[in-house]
């Protein structure tokens, strides 16, 4: 789902969640009503499943952005692997061919032998080192994508409690003498106030974890890849002498 209908989608659902709530707050808001205050209560109720239903979405919203641009990366990745092996055999395929036309015998034999040698060591290289790059990229991409999702979730909290809070003020101003209104009201409004800061800072502490570990796996990925591409080094080198 791209953006443009996931926020077409977040509109729908919240008109949709809005003529719910104003048909149900209509009997409380009634002048003969005497808990008006109840009203209130059934907005803040209606909102936050509304939000809670907002953001299952867009934590299935950004699981396939993040498939999707891994995926992309992987076959960037792949693609330049690709192009790499087939200047690399391109280039020993013409030394090969030099090597028939001038030589002969031993010569030849020991000149071949060290080209396929050199050969491997070079295809070998570049596989390793794209085995080292996949996870530094796809570390970085998570950490970016991270930050992003950061953003997407906090706005999105900032906007959809933006909307609770403006109801609650519209019902307040709509009864400036119920006493009752008044009082709940205005703890609401103070609560709304308190929750978005403290789910914006739950928020920035999870992303800061998750890039963290990002970041601890790359590292640890590297150590062990380490070892064995300094092995297959050692050997590729073992050969071609």
């Amino acid at each position: 789902m791209n953006n443009t209908k996931f926020n077409d989608q977040i509109d729908l659902m919240t008109t949709t969640s809005n003529e719910l709530m104003n048909k149900e707050i209509k009997e409380y808001l009634h002048p003969d009503y005497t808990n008006k205050e109840q009203a209130l209560v059934l907005v803040s109720e209606i909102n936050d499943q509304l939000l809670e239903r907002i953001l299952k979405m867009l934590q299935s919203k950004q699981f396939f952005d993040l498939s999707k641009h891994l995926q992309c990366l992987q076959q960037q990745i792949a693609t330049d692997q690709m192009i790499q092996l087939k200047e690399i055999h391109a280039k020993f395929d013409y030394l090969k061919q030099q090597n028939d036309q001038e030589l002969t015998g031993d010569k030849l034999n020991d000149a071949q032998s060290k080209l396929q040698a050199q050969r491997i060591l070079e295809c070998q290289l570049v596989n390793e080192s794209v085995t080292r790059l996949i996870p530094e990229k796809e570390s970085a991409l998570r950490q970016k994508q991270e930050q992003a999702f950061f953003k997407e979730k906090k706005e999105l909290i900032a906007k959809q409690n933006g909307i609770k809070r403006a109801q609650v003020v519209a019902i307040m101003q709509k009864f400036p003498q119920e006493k009752a209104i008044q009082e709940v009201g205005a703890k609401m409004i103070k609560r709304i106030d308190n929750t978005t800061d403290d789910e914006i800072a739950e928020l920035e502490k999870e992303k800061e974890e998750k890039i963290e570990k990002a970041k601890l796996r790359i590292i640890a990925e590297n150590e062990d890849e380490l070892h064995v591409m300094q092995d297959n080094l050692n050997q590729a080198m073992d050969r071609e002498e």
